[in-house]
């Protein structure tokens, strides 16, 4: 009779009925663990898009966009061909929409974070906002074409007809301090023209109207609930100023706006007297968000909320972060628990780019969304 090749002690733990049990439950731990780690992760975007579109049905995604591991996604913007993404984090990286793919990383002047990117009309042109003020470089070489030095430069825009290129800053004068925004020639950084007045400290983001002729001023007075507050309307071709009190969210063309005063009322910009007017005030608003962008139909509007907290929910979370809305009837034609806090759409209104914490999101609009 051969020997036994188990011990006694394995025999024992083996013929023991509780052994299958402690199996089970360990084996049962682990699984629990594992799927609220996961959950985290993609509720958070760290997945890719065969999780996040094809498993949980949470977004229409296409790619998800990864550099600069950690580092807060400041501002995106597509070039005017729906082609490239620039994305603004630690460094400004570049990607091709078709495919997700990295292209190439912009050069930056020095240290410090850039908190914005535009691209001209024509694509040629990219600008940078940082510390160092606007840096404007040519996109297929990536040579500076100029640099735009100030201190507290917060908002640019190029104008549709790629004459001007705008810039909010904050200045420091003696004791005083004080915002303004500054013109310049977008071919050779030549300064042009400041805007009338000084104003209130804030954070300044700028809108040029189609023809070119008019800029809104949309400035955000830090306060605990960071609310755009005020507007003007700068009619550059005679420097008259119309002031308007409010908030919302502007179109890309700044045609429209939405007011986010519960209301959701929308206006439109009324080219005879530089004022918005009352376009049409749905029976039911549509939510806000932390950022929201008009689509090509007018009457949408997409929004995106985070909790900011990775673990601030439950693996079955009721609530929306996420949603596309009909302005006129305030209908929700589409919500997700998807969170965001930046959102982008194409030119070609085919794609939309979603900031995350450390991703970014490149979404393709379904044909519902226009419904």
């Amino acid at each position: 009779m051969g020997q036994d090749r188990y011990s006694p002690v394995t025999v024992a733990f083996a013929r023991s009925p509780r052994a299958p049990h402690r199996f089970g439950v360990i084996i049962i731990i682990g699984l629990m663990i594992f799927a609220c780690y996961g959950a985290v992760r993609v509720r958070n975007g760290i997945l890719d898009c065969t999780v996040l579109d094809q498993w949980l049905k949470l977004t229409p995604c296409r790619a998800v966009l990864a550099s600069d591991e950690g580092a807060f996604r400041n501002d995106v913007a597509f070039s005017p061909d729906s082609r490239t993404l620039a994305v603004a984090a630690q460094t400004v990286t570049l990607w091709d929409v078709a495919t997700g793919a990295y292209l190439q990383t912009v050069p930056l002047p020095g240290d410090g974070q850039p908190i914005k990117v535009r691209f001209s009309p024509d694509g040629a042109s990219i600008a940078v906002v940082g510390s160092w003020g606007i840096q404007v470089l040519d996109v297929t070489t990536m040579r500076v074409r100029y640099t735009l030095p100030a201190l507290g430069v917060k908002g640019v825009a190029f104008s549709p007809d790629g004459r001007w290129l705008a810039q909010s800053e904050l200045v420091q004068s003696g004791q005083a301090s004080f915002g303004q925004v500054r013109i310049f020639d977008a071919n050779d950084g030549r300064f042009v023209r400041t805007m009338p007045g000084k104003y209130t400290l804030g954070y300044y983001d700028l809108y040029f109207t189609p023809d070119s002729h008019h800029l809104l001023v949309w400035i955000e007075i830090p306060r605990p609930s960071n609310t755009r507050i005020a507007r003007w309307i700068w009619n550059i071709t005679n420097d008259q100023i119309t002031e308007e009190i409010g908030y919302g969210d502007v179109s890309a063309d700044a045609r429209l706006l939405r007011l986010s005063d519960g209301t959701g009322t929308v206006m439109a910009l009324n080219d005879s007297n530089d004022q918005y007017v009352v376009q049409y005030t749905p029976p039911h608003g549509c939510p806000g968000g932390w950022d929201a962008a008009f689509l090509s139909d007018p009457d949408r509007l997409i929004s995106v909320s985070n909790t900011y907290d990775e673990i601030s929910f439950a693996l079955w979370p009721s609530e929306s972060y996420t949603r596309v809305c009909r302005l006129t009837d305030g209908q929700i034609l589409w919500e997700s628990q998807a969170q965001g806090y930046c959102v982008e759409v194409a030119p070609n209104n085919r794609v939309v780019a979603v900031c995350e914490f450390a991703r970014v999101q490149l979404w393709d609009v379904p044909a519902t969304w226009n419904q």
